[in-house]
């Protein structure tokens, strides 16, 4: 049986890619923190954070194991599909991915 998780926003770290993963494509001006993380938290296999990706720039297309949830608190842009399928997406949407499932994110306008 889980436990009910309550993390604060203050609680955790912000990370960026290291130089390695940029060698290999990762877009180096991103930086994220983990409010729910599968490696961390005993959970289903969902993770959960905030993004800060600046105008024009790009979340390659990737894919992991957990389940993600995304909610767009400013700006908007696109969500990338695998087949290089495009939704829009804005303030106040929420997107679930589930797990394996090829993503990504472009912002258009105003920080996400």
């Amino acid at each position: 049986m889980g436990k009910i998780l309550i993390n604060n926003v203050g609680g955790t770290e912000w990370q960026a890619h290291s130089e390695e993963r940029v060698r290999d494509g990762a877009n180096p001006n991103l930086s994220w923190q983990f409010l729910i993380d599968a490696s961390k938290h005993q959970n289903e296999s969902l993770s959960m954070g905030i993004l800060r990706l600046p105008v024009e720039e790009s979340l390659p297309l990737h894919h992991h194991d957990e389940q993600e949830i995304y909610y767009i608190i400013k700006g908007k842009g696109e969500i990338l599909m695998s087949g290089s399928e495009l939704k829009p997406i804005a303030e106040g949407d929420s997107i679930y991915i589930p797990n394996s499932i090829v993503h990504g994110l472009k912002i258009q306008a105003t920080h996400i």
